[in-house]
């Protein structure tokens, strides 16, 4: 969740509770979860919160370099280029980990690239086509910006080889295929018993780890088998 403004802006890029206000210290890799998750009835969820000039000097403009590349374009909007900066990464290594993953993406999947925004004079609203994103669907996003958070991790001394971890039989686990395999890690996918076989055959060809499982009402299974949730 990006929250670009309001009355608590801390000045700089932070990851902040929503339930509880609590921040995360800077220089704490992969951080995904609020350390008071738990207590109380909060919504312990991490928000990025930027200061007004952040959002001004990152902001890309009409014809920014890359401009295909939406993890290049709008780097410098993001929690984990912000923080990479500050623990001493140069953007031009920040670069090149995006521009490695992308080519890698690439070899057996659609490229990352800004998907189409066109207004529909049948329907009268705008739609974007999000079927030419990696995968065929939104899903992969958030999994790019992980994946390039963990590569930055890694090489700034603090990264994790663990397994990567999704419950889905559907879009979600597909995207999460094909980005683990591109970042050459390890993924278990957890499905029920009646997924879909095209999606199973899709999984298995991409490498990940199936993991049949009766339907809960929960996850648990899953952080407890492996550490990093994706």
């Amino acid at each position: 969740m990006l929250n670009l403004y309001n009355s608590k802006s801390l000045g700089v890029a932070a990851l902040v509770c929503s339930g509880c206000d609590a921040q995360i210290p800077a220089d704490e890799l992969l951080r995904f979860s609020c350390p008071n998750r738990g207590i109380g009835d909060d919504d312990h969820v991490l928000r990025v919160q930027l200061s007004p000039d952040e959002i001004r000097d990152g902001w890309p403009g009409d014809s920014p370099a890359d401009g295909a590349n939406p993890f290049i374009r709008y780097r410098k909007l993001s929690y984990g280029y912000l923080q990479a900066m500050r623990l001493g990464m140069a953007d031009s290594e920040y670069v090149a980990v995006v521009r490695e993953l992308a080519d890698a993406i690439a070899q057996f999947d659609k490229p990352m690239q800004c998907t189409e925004l066109s207004y529909c004079d049948a329907l009268g609203c705008w739609i974007k086509n999000e079927t030419e994103n990696i995968s065929g669907s939104h899903k992969a996003r958030h999994l790019i910006g992980t994946a390039i958070d963990m590569e930055v991790a890694t090489r700034l001394g603090g990264g994790s080889d663990a397994p990567l971890a999704i419950a889905s039989c559907g879009n979600a686990a597909l995207a999460a295929a094909v980005v683990a395999k591109a970042a050459g890690r390890q993924l278990q996918v957890f499905v029920p018993s009646n997924a879909n076989p095209a999606v199973v055959a899709r999984l298995e060809s991409l490498g990940a780890t199936r993991i049949v499982c009766e339907m809960r009402s929960s996850k648990n299974l899953v952080t407890k088998m492996a550490s990093c949730p994706f």
